[in-house]
Parts: C-alpha cells; structure tokens; sequence
C-alpha cells in the first residue's frame, strides 16, 4: 500500500514539474531568445561603431 501510494506520489509530481518545466522552458527559451537578439544586435552596432 505503501509502496502503491509513493508511486502514485511520485508520478504526480513528475507530472507536476513535467508541467512547470515544460511552461518555464518555453518561457526561458522566449526570454533567451530575445535577449540573444538584443546582445547580438547590440554586439553589431558596437562593433560596427569600434572598427568602421
């Protein structure tokens, strides 16, 4: 029974951070993403402005 209901527990909560990992991954990767835009961008126009 013990055994049964740790199970049952265990896989709620793979569920669980299943869920929130997979909605902080796709929010992570969103950020990430348009920090990575930012950088480069602001990386070109550096650069750009450093060695004409």
């Amino acid at each position: 029974m013990r055994a049964s209901g740790g199970a049952g527990g265990l896989l709620a909560m793979l569920h669980g951070a299943g869920l929130a990992g997979a909605v902080l991954g796709a929010v992570g990767g969103w950020l990430f993403g348009g920090l990575t835009l930012v950088a480069a961008r602001s990386l070109r126009s550096a650069g750009r402005h450093g060695h004409p």
